[in-house]
């Protein structure tokens, strides 16, 4: 249980779980389907794909996003899609949001990138 409490408005703030999970024994050029819940609620499903042994592998690198104009970075990623590279894998280095304890900076960046192609 992580509690945000970054913003100056009490009801901007939230506890939320932060859960981790490793995957071993995948299987290399295969597709994998996958959903995140907590016995109740569950996500829509999603897949990846593991790259096949020995292949080149197409990777997307982001920098130091650190944004609290998620605006701009959506139309960044529209535009990062519209050179349409086929990733095998996305990265991003440095500092995701502005404010690391502001809910609503992890809510809209998080929510930008799921809405994306990314």
């Amino acid at each position: 249980m992580y509690a945000f409490t970054g913003a100056q408005n009490i009801d901007e703030n939230y506890a939320v779980n932060i859960n981790n999970i490793v995957i071993n024994g995948l299987t290399s050029g295969k597709e994998y389907v996958y959903r995140v819940g907590n016995g109740e609620s569950w996500s829509e499903a999603r897949t990846f794909n593991t790259v096949y042994t020995n292949s080149d592998v197409n990777f997307l690198v982001l920098g130091d996003v650190q944004t609290e104009d998620f605006e701009a970075f959506k139309k960044d990623l529209t535009k990062i899609e519209a050179y349409e590279k086929d990733y095998d894998f996305g990265i991003q280095v440095g500092d995701l949001v502005d404010d690391a304890g502001v809910f609503n900076h992890w809510n809209q960046i998080l929510s930008t990138i799921s809405d994306s192609f990314f």
